[in-house]
């Protein structure tokens, strides 16, 4: 760590955020901290003390990290509509398409102007708005005009629920509004998109309608997610395919598919520009491609809407590409640091998002892990295959480094993934292994090769999604046979921190095992501290003599659960809504 900064600059700037946000602090105690790490700062580089600097800069960015995070002033206009509780009229911009699920109708408005008593006033405010019955047709970019009650975001009042309070804030909502009938709402012409939406929408219309003319329901709604990145056609019963064989990551433009469009492009533009023998001569080929790299990747964001997984996968790959022109490329830890920091500093809530924490940890994960693995598998590989074709050392290499990458991200990503999803997908090293060499080299160039085209040359267009739309279905042939093996899905108790911690606690120690007694000595006390977990939870959960009754907050009623000696549990009185588009339990 002291010959790597980032590394410390970052898990100061993490513990400042966290720490901010449990505790709440202030501006009046982050800033004697921060005081404090620019005197020792200053007091180490007049020392020349390598420990103090190292104690300064910790914290120096846990100040900042707590700067960072100081909640928003509130907006008191904002608060007082909340409060009142009374009927407005709002008017505003139409952002995403409608999300219609089982009659209803979920629209992101940004709102530009209210008026409270016929009395107008301008603001900038992003609305969730649901419609229960006659949801209207609209697009991207209309403006509209509605009354509604507005109101706030509200979490069930229980232990580790779903933070759907959190989750609104994150994506840039700031109330609710609900509109009983469709036909309450008054379209009102074109409105005003805000930057680089407005440019993205005038892109990303005429594809969304060559698709719609082109494709069926279902690969339209496909191809929507994976080449917009508009998942409101994706339907429940789809959603749930996808996520019993650990597949629905593919649905959402993230880091998968953003690395994807990376490696592809490089890959192309560095064959490309290999053909000319004058750039081979003067220039650097891998710089330059890295370079021209960074504009499909540019491409790809934008004609996804510029959302928040997409955005900050795009940032990664932009730290490791200039890693690549700077030359330092083997400083990936501190590579990986420093795209966690921008992304950190543009939006400190980040931290606290699952796609946020998935893909660095699975970086994570797969940057520790994979080398010395990957060093041993090549060396028994080799020795084996000493007398075999060149060709087939490569393909048997490539098959066990994909196998590899895909064991070793499910691998490290267990504990998170059961703690947000409750569930381990049983097939999902498999439908992964397969899956994604057809998402990567078919299924995604495709796609965009087609919405590249589809204005200029749509024969062409429609031949290239042809050729996507065969590898998609053979995505959805595996997602269809591997989900009806009997429980390719299971559903597993919730891990907390603390196992969660002692689970890579001893992944930790297992690395350093062979050459520290120390780590010998952790490893055997976390495997006691796991069986005494254990213990205590099979006799809490089955030898318990105890009656235990928790009421819980389900939205309305008084839902019991009651938990009976030995084992049993009986739940009275579930409650629920009066449409069946959530699921309560």
């Amino acid at each position: 760590m002291l010959h790597r900064p980032l590394i410390l600059i970052l898990l100061s700037t993490i513990g400042g955020i966290f720490w901010n946000h449990h505790l709440s602090l202030d501006i009046h105690i982050a800033t004697p901290v921060l005081g404090a790490g620019i005197a020792l700062l200053i007091i180490a580089h007049v020392k020349s003390s390598g420990r103090i600097e190292y104690i300064s800069l910790a914290l120096l960015f846990f100040a900042v990290g707590t700067f960072m995070s100081l909640p928003k002033k509130p907006d008191p206009f904002l608060h007082s509509l909340l409060v009142q509780q009374k009927r407005v009229v709002f008017e505003g911009t139409l952002l995403e398409p409608v999300h219609l699920q089982k009659g209803i109708g979920r629209l992101s408005v940004m709102v530009q102007r209210v008026m409270v008593e016929s009395c107008p006033r301008s603001v900038n405010w992003k609305v969730r708005v649901t419609v229960y019955d006659n949801v209207p047709s609209l697009r991207p970019g209309e403006k509209v005009r509605f009354a509604s009650i507005p109101r706030g975001f509200h979490n069930f009042s229980n232990p580790g629920c779903y933070d759907y309070e959190t989750a609104m804030k994150l994506k840039g909502f700031v109330l609710a509004a609900s509109v009983s009938d469709g036909r309450r709402i008054v379209p009102m012409g074109k409105g005003v998109l805000p930057w680089p939406r407005a440019m993205v929408e005038w892109i990303r219309r005429p594809i969304r309608q060559f698709l719609r003319n082109t494709l069926s329901d279902q690969d339209m709604a496909l191809f929507s997610a994976l080449v917009l990145g508009e998942r409101h056609l994706i339907t429940q019963d789809m959603q749930e395919a996808f996520s019993r064989t650990g597949l629905s990551h593919i649905l959402a433009v993230s880091g998968l598919h953003i690395g994807l469009v990376a490696w592809f492009s490089f890959f192309i533009i560095r064959g490309l520009l290999s053909l000319s023998y004058h750039l081979n001569l003067y220039t650097d080929i891998r710089k330059v491609t890295a370079l021209l790299t960074c504009i499909p990747i540019v491409a790809y964001v934008s004609l996804s809407g510029y959302q928040i997984s997409a955005t900050r996968a795009m940032i990664m790959a932009f730290a490791f590409l200039w890693s690549l022109i700077l030359g330092r490329e083997k400083e990936i830890w501190s590579t990986l640091c420093l795209s966690a920091l921008v992304i950190l500093s543009i939006q400190p809530e980040a931290m606290f998002q699952i796609s946020f924490q998935l893909s660095f940890t699975a970086v994570v994960g797969l940057v520790w892990l994979c080398p010395p693995v990957m060093r041993k598998v090549s060396a028994w590989l080799e020795e084996r295959l000493r007398d075999a074709p060149q060709t087939v050392k490569t393909s048997c290499l490539y098959l066990v480094s994909l196998l590899l990458i895909t064991a070793v991200a499910t691998f490290f990503l267990l504990p998170l993934t059961t703690y947000y999803f409750h569930r381990i997908s049983l097939v999902s090293l498999p439908a992964n292994l397969v899956a994604v060499p057809i998402l990567g080299l078919c299924v995604i160039p495709s796609g965009l090769l087609s919405a590249l085209l589809c204005l200029m040359w749509p024969d062409l267009a429609r031949a290239a999604l042809f050729l996507g739309t065969g590898g998609m279905h053979a995505i959805m042939w595996i997602v269809r046979v591997l989900g009806q093996i009997p429980h390719a899905s299971i559903w597993v108790p919730t891990p907390n921190t603390l196992e969660m911690g002692m689970f890579y606690g001893a992944i930790l120690c297992m690395t350093f095992m062979w050459k520290s007694p120390l780590a010998r000595v952790g490893l055997l006390a976390l495997c006691v501290a796991f069986a005494a977990d254990a213990a205590y939870w099979i006799n809490r959960v089955h030898f318990n003599k105890e009656l235990r009754v928790s009421f819980l907050n389900v939205g309305q009623g008084n839902c019991a659960l009651i938990e009976f000696p030995m084992g049993k549990k009986m739940i009275i009185d579930g409650g629920g809504f009066y449409r069946d588009q959530f699921d309560v339990g």
